[in-house]
């Protein structure tokens, strides 16, 4: 059918961002980056969620993909990782696993820095915009393993099953390099990207007496200890507090 993706899709009569909703064909042209977000259709069956990837093309334009996604209640709406609700019953229940096998595990929070600032100079649409490349980029850095949740805001959960203390430090500053190595387009000036991580590294020897809520309160602190140092670090439980 020759009509234009917003007729196909949405049934509107005009573009979708005169409709009160992003075309993400028009942002990928206009930034130059690859957006991704979740969709839902409204079609005669019922509603069907998509994940939409739209990639600028070399010579022009951008080419868009619909991927169908049976169930997204599990998924956070901006980013397309797993959402805390969902999140939090996967770590807690990896957590008890690991309890059981007596394997030492690595508790991350990740926050984003100045991300207030981004909003508020460049709008919540740019801000959404960092957000999904950041999950993007933390996506490929990370094995099919470890849980990432968006934790809520700018802020990220990562569960490292039998990852000691240097492991983790290890992994989460590769991360940390990873995201300053964003930078996003913009009209007028590119924006680059850094973030702050705290790490509860919880040992075999441990396992007994400190449950998930535990290490992530003592990871929370961390992220705070990393911010408070000056942002773009991270702090590690064990070398802060003992």
């Amino acid at each position: 059918i020759d009509q234009p993706c917003y007729k196909m899709s949405h049934g509107y009569d005009s573009p979708c961002n005169e409709n009160g909703e992003t075309c993400p064909k028009l942002d990928a042209q206009t930034l130059k980056t690859t957006i991704s977000h979740l969709h839902i259709h409204q079609t005669n069956s019922g509603p069907q969620k998509f994940k939409v990837m739209a990639m600028p093309m070399d010579n022009g334009g951008a080419m868009e993909m619909h991927i169908p996604l049976d169930d997204v209640t599990s998924l956070d709406g901006v980013t397309g990782l797993t959402n805390r609700a969902e999140g939090e019953q996967g770590a807690r229940r990896l957590v008890a696993l690991m309890q059981r096998l007596g394997t030492p595990y690595s508790v991350i929070m990740l926050d984003l820095d100045y991300f207030k600032k981004i909003n508020d100079q460049h709008g919540h649409h740019v801000g959404d915009i960092v957000l999904r490349r950041t999950a993007e980029v933390m996506a490929e850095s990370i094995r099919a393993s470890v849980i990432l949740v968006r934790w809520g805001g700018e802020e990220f959960l990562m569960i490292l099953s039998g990852a000691q203390s240097e492991h983790a430090a290890k992994f989460t500053k590769t991360l940390l390099d990873a995201i300053r190595h964003i930078r996003i387009e913009l009209r007028d000036e590119t924006l680059s990207v850094s973030a702050s991580a705290g790490i509860r590294a919880v040992s075999s020897e441990e396992l007994s007496h400190t449950n998930f809520d535990s290490a992530l309160k003592h990871a929370d602190l961390m992220l705070y200890a990393a911010k408070n140092a000056g942002r773009d670090q991270l702090v590690v439980y064990k070398e802060c507090c003992t």
